[in-house]
């Protein structure tokens, strides 16, 4: 098997050219690979800082109701406190009246 020089060049080239576009290749995959983790890394550091801007908004929410809740309970006891403290004192001067309306 004979093989000629201009043969023997041509298949240097043609693996030549075959090498440097696998070469290309990896390092386009290599290049976009690396945009993607650079591009998951932002996503996930955005979701985590949502995640935390969302919790505090829910804290604040919830800290809300809560204040209003308590407020309305305050304020509900208030109420209460002042019907309590008429019926007492109804009961007080009623108790103080003898039969027939007059004071003892």
């Amino acid at each position: 098997m004979k093989l000629r020089l201009g043969e023997t060049e041509e298949m240097r080239r043609q693996k030549l050219e075959e090498l440097q576009a696998l070469e290309r290749a990896h390092l386009e995959y290599f290049n976009t690979k690396r945009r993607m983790e650079a591009d998951i890394k932002d996503l996930l550091s955005n979701m985590e800082a949502t995640k935390r801007s969302l919790s505090l908004f829910q804290f604040h929410l919830n800290e809300g109701i809560t204040g209003r809740e308590k407020l309305m309970t305050v304020m509900k006891n208030e109420e209460d406190g002042k019907e309590d403290s008429e019926e007492d004192e109804t009961r007080r001067k009623a108790s103080s009246l003898e039969p027939g309306g007059r004071r003892r």
